[in-house]
Parts: structure tokens; C-alpha cells; sequence
């Protein structure tokens, strides 16, 4: 089979890919082991926001420009479960001062409330530490997605403008001018379909070692995979669920919110439900390890932390009855500087790569694959901050 690119992975990177390329008429097709069992991949087990409130300009700029192009998906493909609804951050007066600041360069609209006019909204309780005065930002272009859906349903409507999905393995197969092509084996019947592409792109996350990519070397016997190790490393981050009700006092409905003073973030999901949790985060070597433990439901559930987390949401919201639902683990790739790492992967003549979103995917992927994208159609730039060569370096 011959395309214009073929992208490993169905998350949020190699379907943004995979829009962008087929806005600009390329045959696309996307390799993934599980394509409509959405509920295994990373980014469907993220907790669905997609935020402006980024730790620097760079990323800023990328998550404001990528939640555009989410909402122009949106539009276009009729997905109901993308929803507007900003995100609060709760922290010191002086530190939200000086966020602010930084969110105006980016023409980022924001406001900084007092904790008199949130107390109105009925369900916040503030000045829950005495030591720090608080003050409350809120910025206005978040959104805010239900994963699953989100993601079943943007993966049918690319298949219906012709975007190709094999459901199978895919394993890089370079050939004696170090071009890239896929070998992809079928699920359920072991063929083997040999896919060739124009770019083959990496979107594969925490999976991206596992059988993927082989060990290849360059002309000086650099380790090619040890490259891409050297910079980028797979996380287990905790995601939990608590349903809520007994809000008939309160005036506005809860937003999603980012607590800096207890250290804990809490997305809505839907009416009744908030999932978050507490920036807890367990570097894996070996993907395996999520796979057989993480994904499946086996490894005992962390009590402590549960009891932990919902206690800080108890301390933040009023008039709210909270009870435990359920847990679950994804996997987030994060490189060594924090950034992402985008672009061709050097050695090669085909071979490009989208990986390291440090669990930030929903709001900055759908930028980044615009940029590589442009890159592949007409040798756009990408700037050295998330180029892979700086692991070279």
C-alpha cells in the first residue's frame, strides 16, 4: 500500500496528523493495535482539558493556537463533546499577578477574581490555608472534552474523508537508502500489509519502544532508539473519578479548576462528575509494565492516595456530597527539558516523529502536527526548542 503519510497511533497526535494532512488532499492511513477500542490509548485516559495555562510562552502560544483547531474540528465534524468552559487556577495573590502578566503577552484573555466574588458562585470555599492570601484565574478559551467519545467519534468522521486505518501492529522497516516504511500485522489474521509513505510518523507515546521501532544505527553506529531514549521517558499518572451531588444551593455550575494551594486538579465530566487528581506521576522504563498492570485493572488500588485527593476536593467545595467511583492509570511520555519533541528524525530520509506532550496532548498536539504537517508538504520550520536534534546536542 502506498500513501502520502502513515502515522502509528490513534491519540490525539496521529489523528491531529492525520486532519491536517487530509486537509491538504494527502492519502493518509493510521496504524493502531486498538483503533476503536478507545478506552486503551493514553489520551483516552487523560482527564479531558485541553488548557491555555501553560508554564511558558512557547506552550502557551502552541495550546492557544491548538484549541482553535479543536474547535474548528469541532464544528466541522459535529463533536458534541468538545465544551467551552475555561479553567479557574486557585493560588497566591502575587503568583497569579505575575501568571496574568504573562498570559496577556500571549493575548491570552484572563481575569483575576477576589475571594468575595467567588464565594457568590456558591459551591467554592476559599482562604482554605491562613498563611497565603488566595486570589482565583480564570482564563476563557479552555475547553473541556469527554476522551472516549471525543476520540470514537473524530476517528470515524477522518475514516469517512478517507483517512485508512489498519488494525494491527506496525513495525519500521528501513531499507538500504534509510527510508522508512511500515510492516503491519493484522490482529486477527496475521497478514502482513506493507505500508509505504511519502513520512512515516511516530505518534505512538508511551508504546513508541515497544516493538516498533527495531534498533537501527547510523553511519557513525549511533544507536537510533538510544537517542530517542536518551530524551524522552514514559510516566504512570493516577486518574481519579468522584461523582458529586447536592449542589441545589449553589448559583453556577462547577468549572474546572487547577488548586495550587492543595496541589490537586478537578475537570467536570459531564453533570455529575469530577476526575482529577494530584500531579502524582511514576517513571516506567518498560511500557510492559503498563500493559500488564496499569491498563488491565490488576495492580491493587492506592487507598491512601484516593483518601488523599478527595479529601483536598472536600476542603475546596461546599454544599457537594463526594463519592468515590472508580480509578484509572495512563501512561504520558515526558522528554528531559519538558518539551515536546517534533519533527524529522535525523539519519533518515522519511521518518518524522510527535511525542513528549507530558500529558498537556489535547491542547497542544493539534498545533504541533500542524507544524509537522507543513513540514512534510512544503519543508516548513520547525524551531529548535522541539526539534529531536537537540538530544544530539
Amino acid at each position: 500500500m502506498n500513501v502520502d503519510i502513515a502515522v502509528i497511533g490513534s491519540g490525539i497526535s496521529g489523528l491531529s496528523v492525520a486532519a491536517h494532512a487530509v486537509d491538504k488532499g494527502m492519502k493518509v492511513c493510521i496504524i493502531e493495535a486498538n483503533p476503536l477500542a478507545l478506552e486503551y490509548n493514553a489520551t483516552s485516559r487523560s482527564a479531558g482539558i485541553a488548557t491555555v495555562q501553560m508554564e511558558d510562552t512557547l506552550d502557551i502560544r502552541l495550546a492557544k493556537r491548538g484549541i482553535e483547531i479543536l474547535e474548528a474540528w469541532s464544528s466541522r465534524y459535529g463533536l458534541s463533546s468538545i465544551k467551552r468552559t475555561g479553567l479557574l487556577t486557585i493560588d497566591g495573590v502575587d503568583e497569579l499577578r505575575e501568571y496574568s502578566n504573562i498570559l496577556n503577552e500571549c493575548n491570552v484573555r484572563n481575569t483575576i477574581y477576589t475571594s468575595k466574588e467567588v464565594t457568590e458562585w456558591g459551591w467554592l470555599n476559599t482562604n482554605i490555608n491562613e498563611a497565603i492570601e488566595e486570589a482565583y484565574l480564570y482564563t476563557y478559551m479552555d475547553i473541556s472534552i469527554d476522551p472516549p467519545e471525543f476520540f470514537s467519534s473524530f476517528a470515524k468522521e477522518l475514516m469517512n474523508r478517507g483517512v485508512i486505518v489498519l488494525n494491527g501492529y506496525g513495525k519500521v522497516k528501513i531499507n538500504d537508502d534509510k527510508e522508512a516504511s511500515v510492516l503491519v500485522k493484522n490482529i486477527s489474521s496475521s497478514d502482513i500489509t506493507h505500508v509505504k509513505g511519502n513520512a512515516v510518523v511516530l505518534c505512538a507515546g508511551a508504546w513508541l519502544s515497544k516493538d516498533i521501532l527495531t534498533d537501527h544505527h547510523d553511519e557513525h553506529g549511533n544507536s537510533i532508539l538510544d537517542v530517542i531514549r536518551r530524551g524522552i521517558h514514559t510516566y504512570i499518572v493516577p486518574l481519579v473519578f468522584i461523582r458529586y451531588e447536592g449542589r441545589a444551593k449553589t448559583h453556577e455550575s462547577i468549572i474546572p479548576f487547577d488548586d495550587e494551594i492543595t496541589g490537586t486538579y478537578w475537570i467536570t465530566r459531564g453533570n455529575d462528575m469530577l476526575v482529577g487528581g494530584d500531579y502524582t506521576a511514576w517513571k516506567i522504563d518498560d511500557v510492559g509494565i503498563y500493559d500488564s498492570k496499569y491498563s488491565t485493572g490488576s495492580i491493587t488500588i492506592d487507598r491512601d492516595y484516593v483518601e488523599h485527593v478527595i479529601y483536598a476536593l472536600s476542603r475546596r467545595v461546599r454544599d457537594i456530597r463526594l463519592e468515590y467511583s472508580k480509578i484509572h492509570y495512563g501512561p504520558i511520555n515526558i522528554t528531559s527539558d519538558s518539551r515536546p519533541v517534533v519533527g524529522a528524525i535525523p539519519y533518515f530520509k522519511n521518518l518524522y516523529i510527535l511525542d513528549g506532550l507530558r500529558g498537556y496532548g489535547l491542547a497542544r498536539a493539534p498545533a504541533l502536527a500542524e507544524m509537522l504537517v507543513n513540514n512534510i508538504d512544503n519543508n516548513k520550520y520547525i524551531i529548535s526548542e522541539i526539534s529531536i536534534s537537540r538530544f544530539l546536542e
